[in-house]
């Protein structure tokens, strides 16, 4: 569970990074707004507060977001959000 919730996280934070990066589409940055938009929003498809599965809707919508956008999210951004997320969690 630590490691997944550790995953989405990072998935998160990298997001952010790329939409704050000035070399990412506007495109690119409405797709992954839009996911982490999801992501914080009380009120989804499965609720965050039902065990073991109210995050999987919020993690599916950020990873199709991820994807979907392709390289837009960088190596660079991976290892920012992994760095930013130890730094957070020591």
């Amino acid at each position: 569970a630590k490691k997944v919730g550790e995953d989405i996280a990072v998935m998160g934070i990298k997001s952010w990074l790329a939409i704050m990066d000035s070399n990412t589409s506007v495109r690119h940055k409405a797709v992954l707004g839009g996911a982490l938009a999801y992501f914080v929003l009380p009120t989804d498809m499965v609720p965050d507060v039902m065990a073991g599965v109210g995050f999987t809707d919020d993690m599916a919508a950020l990873t199709l977001a991820a994807n979907s956008v392709g390289s837009a999210i960088t190596e660079q951004h991976e290892q920012q959000a992994r760095d930013k997320w130890h730094l957070m969690t020591e």
